[in-house]
């Protein structure tokens, strides 16, 4: 098997090294949008945790049951009983 080699001008390798790199910042620009939009979604997540967590502690202290803070919130009962100070 023989090697093939390829000659191109300056410009012409200038040229591809262009089209070689417009990829890739593409491709680098697509994986830090798609870690900005990753990162939105935990923010929000988060939250609405903290949200969750603010609503259970208002209703302990107004003596609402374990059980029903649960289902208004949506947090574990550990986390709710976390909570009791």
């Amino acid at each position: 098997m023989s090697d093939v080699k390829i000659r191109f001008t300056k410009k012409e390798a200038k040229a591809l090294d262009d089209l070689i790199m417009m990829g890739y910042e593409e491709d680098i620009e697509e994986a830090t949008n798609a870690g900005k939009l990753e990162g939105i979604k935990q923010g929000k997540l988060e939250g609405a945790e903290q949200k969750s967590i603010a609503i259970a502690k208002s209703l302990l202290k107004e003596k609402i049951s374990l059980e029903v803070i649960k289902k208004a919130t949506g947090l574990s009962m550990e986390t709710i009983k976390s909570l009791i100070v």
